[in-house]
């Protein structure tokens, strides 16, 4: 008799409880219990490429490129993790006091630094600017002028 007395109290409490997970889950865009998508939605019959996660998570088209530079987030984390932690991704990504500078164009920029004006990088350019360095501030004279410039803090005699 209790059995049923419990049963008939605790049953509607135990559907309750299933509804608002599922209704918070809903809300989150998550697919409950389909076959066909991840829990994040990313598609399990075709292929996933840029464009498909792209669409499946609702990202802009930058934001997948500056996902996988900036915290190297692989397609499959991107769609089988959890949701909370890509949107935590997502928004420090957006964030634009932290994102990081183009590491695949630092080369570039690099190389266009040791150019002139013709676009050509003298060999000597370096011995060059040393020269004039030193003609613009001559080193050093008086007490402490025969050391050698200190690296690390230490100066070494």
């Amino acid at each position: 008799m209790h059995r049923k007395i419990l049963a008939v109290c605790f049953l509607p409490i135990l559907l309750l409880i299933a509804s608002v997970s599922a209704i918070a889950a809903s809300e989150r865009g998550e697919m409950i219990n389909h076959p066909y998508f991840t829990l994040n939605g990313c598609p399990l019959d075709r292929e996933w490429t840029d464009e498909v996660i792209t669409e499946a998570l609702a990202l802009t088209p930058r934001m997948l490129p500056r996902l996988k530079n900036r915290f190297g987030i692989e397609k499959d984390r991107l769609c089988n993790g959890s949701w909370d932690e890509l949107e935590a991704f997502v928004r420090q990504a957006n964030n634009p006091k932290h994102r990081t500078d183009q590491p695949d164009g630092a080369r570039a920029f690099r190389s266009m630094q040791q150019r002139d004006e013709t676009g050509v990088v003298k060999p000597d350019g370096l011995l060059v600017a040393l020269a004039q360095r030193a003609a613009i501030a001559p080193p050093p004279t008086g007490k402490g002028a025969d050391l050698l410039p200190k690296a690390a803090g230490v100066a070494s005699i």
